[in-house]
């Protein structure tokens, strides 16, 4: 075990000395989640803002983007901003995003009505109200997933938490969540007003159990593996009250929400431990920390090849408004914090009285012309302590919308050395 940590360690060290990188802000994908139009008034409701962004990729430029609550509403172009009157917060919605490779131009059709009543803002999926005890007001929050292979129909497999008010938080932390939640929709063609799904709630999960499998889901092994789903694998980045772990699971097992067939990463230095047959949901305690400290909402991602490979996740402290890069050569780790890719956000989210910043992902797919010859695509989002801010002049854009950025990694150069890209500084507050 002492040799194979050391020849890890050596790996994660060689990654960190490949490259440094910065960021750039990309306004051609910001607008994508801006209002429709902001030369002239919205009076009839619109998509004006969302949280837990996570992306799907369906090939082709296209991506599903899933979205946890989402604001909906009128829109006052003349005051640039959200009117208050008429609006509402469904808990989750989608959008579709396509994206030309060549040229770069994206659109995004989105969907926030599963009602046939089209001005009537709701959910996309609601939970099954008898599956937990006093289940009846719980929502879902969609906040990763992924499409399921094979040659029929395009299926999607979508991870939730199931969420209850809760009077313990201030607040826009007025919460707790109960369950992960699992999402099946067999057929994804179409329009999503025509999805069929079914939902089911993964035992050993929720506040009580200090367990959580919501938190990013890929298929296979690892990230972006070229041989993805082709083992019928599905892995899940959980989260303990600390740490950050992970699970396997059959896509069968996954979508009938048992544990049949899975393996976990183990605590004690064990790697991964098969759970057999007909097994007990894993514990906490028995999970082995991939990095601490955890975020619920997060991803891992292949770092570019560029870049020197390997993988990275990011993290925003509580408080601050600085985007913090881990990297490692394996999703098992060990992870290690590259500070040189870590990047300042700008007004609103610098101002950390008022403003917190979180979710920071990265999406894959979105094409050479916004990821550059060296670059991952990030988003984050900005929300206030006081909810009354996401109506303020000037806010529209800027609060309870994913902004976009890319993360531009300096390429690898000779024996892992590189050097920095120059580039232009981040924008300034106004």
């Amino acid at each position: 075990m002492g040799r194979l940590a050391g020849t890890a360690a050596a790996a994660v060290a060689a990654l960190l000395a490949s490259a440094d990188s910065s960021a750039v802000q990309l306004p051609a994908l910001d607008t994508l989640w801006q209002p429709p139009n902001h030369s002239v008034d919205l009076p009839q409701r619109a998509w004006l803002g969302g949280d837990s962004d996570w992306s799907i990729p369906l090939g082709n430029g296209s991506s599903l983007w899933l979205f946890g609550d989402t604001l909906v509403g009128p829109w006052n172009a003349r005051l640039n901003q959200r009117v208050a009157a008429g609006a509402a917060m469904p808990h989750g919605t989608l959008a579709r995003v396509d994206a030309d490779a060549k040229s770069g131009a994206v659109r995004a059709t989105k969907f926030w009505n599963s009602s046939s009543q089209e001005a009537v803002p709701t959910a996309w999926f609601v939970p099954n109200p008898k599956s937990v005890p006093g289940g009846g007001n719980d929502f879902l929050w969609t906040t990763a997933g992924v499409a399921l292979p094979g040659n029929g129909p395009p299926g999607l497999a979508i991870l939730c938490p199931r969420v209850r008010a809760s009077s313990k938080a201030p607040g826009p932390f007025a919460f707790q969540v109960v369950r992960t939640t699992v999402v099946h929709v067999p057929n994804a063609s179409g329009h999503p007003r025509e999805w069929e799904y079914s939902t089911c709630d993964l035992p050993g999960t929720g506040s009580d159990a200090g367990l959580f499998w919501h938190t990013a889901a890929w298929l296979g092994t690892e990230p972006g593996s070229a041989a993805s789903g082709l083992d019928g694998v599905v892995s899940l980045l959980g989260q303990t009250s600390s740490a950050a772990v992970l699970l396997r699971l059959p896509l069968d097992s996954l979508l009938q929400c048992v544990f049949d067939g899975g393996s976990v990463w183990a605590s004690g230095g064990r790697g991964w431990v098969p759970l057999g047959p007909s097994p007990s949901p894993p514990r906490a305690e028995d999970l082995a920390p991939v990095f601490e400290p955890a975020e619920s909402e997060a991803t891992i991602a292949p770092r570019p090849p560029c870049a020197g490979g390997g993988f990275f996740s990011m993290w925003i402290p509580f408080g601050s408004a600085r985007v913090r890069v881990r990297v490692a050569a394996s999703p098992t780790g060990p992870w290690a914090e590259d500070a040189s890719a870590g990047f300042s956000l700008p007004f609103p989210a610098n101002d950390t009285a008022r403003f917190f910043s979180y979710a920071a992902k990265a999406h894959s797919g979105m094409g050479a012309a916004h990821e550059g010859p060296c670059g991952s695509v990030v988003s984050v989002v900005t929300n206030a302590f006081n909810g009354t801010a996401l109506f303020d002049p000037g806010m529209g854009r800027r609060l309870y919308v994913p902004t976009m950025w890319r993360i531009e990694w300096a390429r690898a150069g000779p024996g892992g050395a590189s050097a920095r890209r120059a580039l232009g500084s981040l924008p300034a507050p106004p």
